[in-house]
């Protein structure tokens, strides 16, 4: 078998060989071979399609430059993953910007097509678009400005490098020295400072609402040109202050007095998080306010690695002073409040309940939630059940019983409390959570008549909450919480003689449904159905009261009774009920008068195969009809 398949398999390789080579020529003295576009002429118009600037081994037709030959496996298959195909050609342009101080994201992360496309492009170095649309997709903030840099016009690449670069901002020349190819003369425009350094410290380099692309918030005592406030002499020493920071910051910022202190503010740094001339953002922060106080505070070092999966929202928005005074308070962590206050000062809605819980009446928000991020969903210190076990220590003792609660199982305790507080006992939402949960269960009993407690969604009546050693999480075995309301029952069933056998075994619920039927006594089948599911053997010719609806307990107790079978009444007085000791009957016995209580002697009282419903095996002086042989009475 194994020769076969090698013999077909060679056979369907030079059947490729030669669908390959140039028509009239034998395969192995082939001089020039066919490439890709010779045969997929359509893909010629395809890899054109996007532009008339063609990567160069499209051009050529060089198809194996990038993708794999198939052969036999259909698919253009690339050689290697993007950025390494490029780099096989690309090396120069990829070390040099690799080794820049600062590198452009999508070429950091390897991300090649996020500016060119891979076959032909309608712009030169193949990219998607002209270069400036491409630039603003992600930059799209950089023309926010009504009023737009001169420089523009001539398209980000005039500035800017597009793979990597050794200054800030990816320009291609120092900030300082970039600006000044252009500007000159700035002394006059710069109340006679001769200002040749750090542009971008006061104008934005590419749009802003103010002249001047002067950035949004402007020092008042720059705005006004009045610089000798702060700056000495203007020929001697231009750029000196005429003292210390902190001093200087005072004359006109009144210092503010507090318990604690921010460091770079009691040690006068100012210039640490401020901008002395103009800046982007408020308060004149030289950066950003999230980056400005990760610069110091970056709770998250020790987390690289561990996936976030919940940020407090001025976290998230980086609104640091949502929360936190940025020069003295009263509290520690230069909170504006106490913090448990300030929670609240957002989350107002949290504690309106009667009935909180103790860490929060307490003001303990801080015992369950991290202020800033987790790794835990809402800010939790730890997940919700071991958080929640550390103080309900005998909940937790319920995990090792049979049946669990899935909500309970899998730490999930908010999907039946509310953790905050509400009016209801232990915490609980209301008892809708469990029709948010069993939705089956509701909807197929929304259209019969509904067992009262589950009517009253009073759940547990029978069920625990969090677990139990019976299924279904029921509180005890089920004829027990049955028996809690249908005490009267449990009474007579004890006292009785007979008991029906899943009464027995206090299975109750293998006739009734225990959430609601449209049957009486929530009986899952009709009475009739329901006993046969069990006593399936009925034969072909039935008993008349048997073909009856509920015919089964018009005879039968169905729970318990003193008489043999669960019969209502002694079997000696059932059947005369509707078969008289008449005249006629006795005729029927060959003049016999028969007993009441023998009846069952022959008579199979549910039905038998032959029309009298007699017994299968019968006595054969009783089956001739010779009676006398036995018994006395007329001939």
């Amino acid at each position: 078998m194994k020769k076969i398949f090698l013999f077909a398999l060679l056979i369907l390789f030079t059947f490729t060989l030669y669908r390959c080579a140039p028509t009239g020529e034998v395969v192995r003295h082939v001089k020039a071979k066919k490439d890709c576009l010779d045969c997929h002429k359509d893909f010629k118009q395809l890899v054109r399609k996007d532009g008339k600037f063609m990567h160069q081994p499209v051009e050529k037709g060089s198809c194996k430059k990038c993708h794999r030959t198939h052969g036999l496996i259909g698919g253009a298959f690339l050689k290697l993953k993007e950025p390494k195909l490029c780099i096989i050609c690309h090396e120069d342009i990829i070390k040099k910007a690799a080794e820049s101080k600062n590198v452009h994201r999508p070429f950091k992360y390897g991300k090649c097509k996020k500016c060119h496309l891979p076959h032909s492009a309608p712009e030169k170095f193949l990219l998607k678009k002209k270069k400036d649309k491409v630039c603003l997709d992600c930059h799209k903030n950089v023309l926010k400005g009504k009023i737009k840099h001169k420089a523009l016009e001539n398209g980000c690449l005039s500035c800017h490098a597009p793979h990597g670069s050794d200054y800030k901002g990816m320009t291609l020349q120092k900030p300082a020295v970039q600006c000044l190819k252009c500007h000159k003369n700035l002394k006059k425009k710069h109340f006679g400072f001769p200002v040749k350094n750090s542009c971008s410290e006061c104008h934005n380099p590419h749009s802003s609402d103010k002249k001047g692309l002067i950035r949004h918030y402007v020092h008042l005592p720059m705005e006004k040109g009045e610089c000798a406030k702060c700056h000495s002499d203007k020929k001697k020493n231009p750029f000196a202050i005429k003292e210390r920071i902190s001093k200087l910051c005072t004359n006109c910022h009144k210092r503010e007095k507090g318990r604690v202190e921010h460091p770079p503010y009691k040690e006068g740094n100012c210039l640490n998080c401020h901008s002395p001339h103009a800046s982007s953002n408020i308060f004149h922060f030289t950066k950003k306010e999230n980056k400005l106080c990760l610069y110091c505070h970056d709770y998250g070092k020790h987390k690289k690695g561990i996936k976030i999966s919940s940020s407090h929202k001025p976290v998230k928005n980086g609104n640091c002073i949502a929360c936190h005074k940025g020069h003295t308070s009263q509290n520690n962590y230069l909170l504006k409040q106490d913090r448990d206050k300030l929670c609240l000062s957002c989350h107002k809605n949290i504690i309106s309940s009667n009935s909180p819980h103790i860490p929060v009446k307490e003001g303990k928000c801080l015992s369950c939630h991290k202020p800033h991020e987790s790794v835990n969903n809402n800010l939790l210190t730890e997940s919700q059940k071991e958080l929640c076990f550390k103080c309900h220590k005998n909940t937790s003792k319920e995990e090792v019983l049979f049946s669990l609660h899935t909500p309970f199982k899998t730490g999930n305790c908010s999907g039946c409390h509310n953790p905050h507080g509400n009016m209801n006992k232990k915490l609980m939402e209301n008892f809708e959570n469990c029709k948010n949960c069993h939705k089956d269960i509701y909807a197929e009993k929304s259209k019969v008549k509904q067992h009262s407690p589950f009517a009253k969604s009073k759940c547990l009546v029978c069920h625990n909450s969090h677990a139990s050693d019976y299924a279904f999480q029921i509180k005890k075995p089920l004829d027990s919480i049955c028996y809690q309301c249908h005490n009267k029952l449990e009474r007579d069933i004890k006292g009785a003689s007979y008991v029906h056998a899943p009464v027995e075994k206090g299975n109750c619920q293998q006739c009734h449904d225990s959430h609601g039927a449209k049957r009486k006594w929530y009986l899952k089948e009709n009475v009739k159905e329901e006993c046969l599911s069990c006593h399936s053997d009925l034969p072909s010719i039935t008993h008349k009261p048997v073909k009856e609806k509920d015919s089964c307990i018009n005879c039968h107790n169905p729970h318990f009774a003193n008489n043999k079978a669960l019969l209502k009444i002694r079997r000696d007085k059932i059947c005369i009920k509707c078969h008289s000791i008449s005249s006629q009957l006795i005729l029927k016995h060959n003049f016999i008068k028969p007993s009441p209580e023998s009846c069952t002697n022959c008579h199979e009282p549910h039905g038998s195969d032959n029309k009298k419903l007699l017994l299968p095996i019968e006595h054969e002086p009783f089956k001739k009809g010779e009676c006398k042989r036995c018994h006395g009475g007329k001939p």
